[in-house]
């Protein structure tokens, strides 16, 4: 398989507007292997039942499915140790790393380096040089801000003591932004990737837009007045199904170093 179908694959899960995946695929379930016709055409004896974003499930065949879905077709072969069959052999390696390299690709395109005409840190270290530059605290004080309303979700541990042995290491980091007043925005994200969650808790359920536009029409009927608000950081109230921690950077002053874990 050529790169460029694996760019074009990769470029059907992305909606009109580039935001989010809009795949129909949803997962791989299982996999089938017919011997006798691996031995004729090794890829056109096999199949695998997915499951569609509609809830539905088929059986498709392996050639089809990695026309069509490659990068998720080699995920599902290495996890499953499917690497050294003839039908995967030396194509999973390429189609992960080819796979990669599009998506670094075209995240350090899109990735903004001014908003607003305001330059936008990638790192705690470059956001201090802004201010140091400027003589300003604004990026400092977003970071000072986000840490203030995180900090209830975090237990740093004492100096020198280890995580316990059934936590599991992940890295956190600072994104920035702008908002449309100048307002400078960071929010402190963990790297979910380097967990296994189940599947049914890696999306935050959020309100149909459907919903929202009933609850409208009864209030307009009905002449109610409308209000809405935002609970700023609910989520960090909510107890984590993972059991992980980090270690504290720079932004975190003196505690730096330690070992921090999620609670």
């Amino acid at each position: 398989m050529r790169g460029n179908e694996i760019a074009e694959a990769i470029y059907r899960r992305v909606d009109d507007e580039d935001f989010g995946e809009n795949l129909q695929l949803s997962e791989i379930l299982d996999h089938y292997t017919y011997r006798d016709l691996v031995k004729a055409n090794f890829t056109q004896g096999w199949s695998m039942l997915v499951r569609w974003k509609d809830g539905t499930e088929s059986v498709v065949q392996l050639k089809e499915l990695k026309e069509g879905y490659p990068v998720e077709v080699a995920q599902y072969a290495r996890d499953s140790g499917l690497v050294d069959e003839e039908a995967f052999n030396g194509w999973v390696n390429y189609t992960l790393k080819k796979g990669d390299r599009i998506i670094s690709k075209v995240k350090a395109k899109l990735t903004r380096s001014e908003k607003y005409g305001i330059t936008i840190p990638r790192s705690v270290k470059e956001a201090m040089a802004l201010d140091q530059s400027s003589g300003t605290r604004y990026w400092s004080g977003a970071i000072e801000k986000e840490l203030r309303n995180i900090k209830v979700a975090f237990e740093v541990l004492g100096k020198g003591e280890s995580a316990p042995q059934e936590y599991q290491f992940i890295r956190c980091h600072f994104i920035f932004d702008v908002k449309f007043d100048g307002t400078r925005k960071a929010r402190y994200v963990a790297g979910g990737h380097m967990v296994d969650p189940p599947s049914m808790v890696t999306y935050s359920s959020v309100v149909a837009r459907d919903s929202i536009r009933i609850l409208l029409v009864i209030a307009a009927l009905n002449d109610l007045k409308v209000e809405s608000c935002d609970i700023q950081n609910a989520y960090i109230n909510a107890l984590p199904r993972e059991k992980v921690y980090f270690i504290a950077g720079t932004e975190f002053g003196t505690l730096q170093g330690r070992i921090v874990i999620v609670v």
